[in-house]
């Protein structure tokens, strides 16, 4: 079972692009069926196979692009 705190199973690469790493909140995936922005199952099974799981901010929202495509 992995510590709090403990980010060894983050590849250095990661920790370099990144900068140190710090704990920002704990989730009990157990009791949960959904996240808000990632697929559970796949967080699951990248922690449990990598010991971590990277998420990227999704995409900024082109509305002036949207609005010029509209007839």
């Amino acid at each position: 079972m992995q510590k709090r705190d403990d980010f060894s199973s983050v590849p250095a690469a990661l920790l370099q692009s990144f900068g140190t790493p710090q704990l920002v909140t704990l989730i009990n995936l157990a009791s949960r069926e959904h996240l808000a922005n990632a697929d559970i199952d796949k967080v699951k099974q990248q922690l449990a196979e990598q010991g971590f799981y990277l998420q990227f901010p999704p995409p900024v929202e082109d509305l002036l692009a949207q609005h010029k495509r509209q007839p």
